[in-house]
């Protein structure tokens, strides 16, 4: 009968034993699983931290290059409304486009005008380019090696390498691409006025954010070009009239449409 009874006890002390353990064991698997949410939602919003910081610094930079872009735009505009040789002008567009350090272009490059009444691209302004190359490129036929192409197509070409639209050739060429970019006429479409050409590393690779500045630039300085031409244009109007009012022997009048002086 006692160790009947003895046995009954120690099976309810383990049934309750049990019991306990399973109680503790569960807290343990709640916690467990509530720190593995804690982690997950932790992370998450690390993540989430990460990509608005890097949405921000990118737009921060985007803003930045627009920036730099405009004042170039505005410096061009101001020289250009200065009396000086178009060639100037010309000058300072490569100088200015060659400068931007994140397009990674080298500090090189041309501008060509088409001559008056031909097909064929006059090399206006320069920099960093050798003396033959100069002489080589100083007139090039429209058709012809990258630059002609793109002013027979009216549209951007890029070369990462010196393939073979690269006609022109010489001893010693180092491997490296170019941006050639027309400048398209601002009062009749699709004329050409002249081509930006540029050179890029043979690391290069094209960038679509890089061409809408090249393109941009281009349409500013197309009207520029108009620009000019209209002010010579004033210009010689105005001189004619001089000319003809000093050298009349009639009264010269001038009146409004009512007849009035």
């Amino acid at each position: 009968i006692y160790a009947k009874g003895m046995e009954q006890t120690f099976s309810a002390i383990n049934a309750e034993y049990k019991e306990y353990i399973q109680k503790i064991y569960q807290i343990k698997v709640i916690s467990y699983t509530a720190g593995i949410i804690c982690l997950l939602f932790i992370a998450a919003l690390a993540i989430l931290s990460i990509r608005a910081f890097i949405r921000d610094a990118a737009l921060e930079e985007k803003t930045r290059r627009s920036l730099l872009v405009q004042s170039m735009f505005n410096q061009i505009f101001k020289f250009s409304q200065e009396k000086i040789p178009v060639e100037q002008i010309l000058d300072m567009v490569i100088e200015k486009l060659t400068s931007i350090p994140w397009l990674g272009l080298e500090p090189k490059g041309a501008v060509f005008l088409v001559k008056e009444g031909t097909r064929e691209l006059e090399l206006k302004a320069q920099r960093g380019l050798s003396e033959h190359l100069q002489k080589a490129c100083g007139t090039v036929a429209f058709g012809r090696c990258l630059c002609g192409k793109a002013a027979l197509s009216g549209k951007l070409i890029f070369a990462y390498s010196t393939d073979e639209r690269h006609e022109t050739r010489y001893e010693g060429m180092r491997p490296h691409g170019h941006y050639c970019v027309p400048v398209i006429s601002a009062s009749v479409k699709n004329e050409v006025l002249g081509v930006i050409t540029l050179y890029t590393g043979i690391e290069y690779r094209q960038i679509h954010e890089d061409e809408e500045v090249l393109l941009d630039i281009a349409n500013v300085l197309s009207n520029v070009l108009y620009y000019r031409e209209m002010q010579t244009a004033f210009t010689e109007s105005e001189e004619k009239f001089k000319a003809i009012y000093e050298s009349s022997n009639d009264a010269v009048m001038l009146l409004d449409e009512k007849g009035f002086f």
